[in-house]
């Protein structure tokens, strides 16, 4: 076992079960592709993966990422008010018909107990 942090994404066939590595679509922009993280956040909704935080040594993210599921493209998500801090080890899900994400606590500067929508 190695030390390196990976930023492949792998999918699982339910009929199948058989795992398989999603290749992303080259960014035009190298800011649409997230850093390879562990402790990331991730959620589906709307044909979309959403990729929250994440912890690359000793420094957090708070960057929100989409990887669309029909096309394997990564895009950088500006979201509009405050963000949450840079946090990895939280939880994360999307609340269907709601069109939201529900962030709840983790670890940054600090440990956190704290809930963003």
């Amino acid at each position: 076992m190695g030390s390196a942090i990976l930023g492949d994404l792998h999918v699982l066939d339910g009929d199948s079960m058989v795992w398989r590595a999603l290749d992303g679509r080259p960014a035009s922009n190298v800011r649409d592709l997230p850093a390879p993280v562990h402790g990331a956040g991730l959620a589906a909704a709307a044909a979309k993966l959403w990729l929250f935080g994440g912890q690359s040594g000793r420094t957090c993210k708070n960057t929100l990422h989409s990887f669309d599921l029909t096309t394997h493209a990564w895009s950088l998500v500006a979201g509009s008010g405050v963000a949450p801090k840079a946090r990895g080890g939280h939880s994360m899900t999307c609340l269907s018909g709601a069109r939201c994400m529900v962030v709840w606590g983790g670890h940054g500067k600090r440990h956190y107990n704290d809930m963003h929508r």
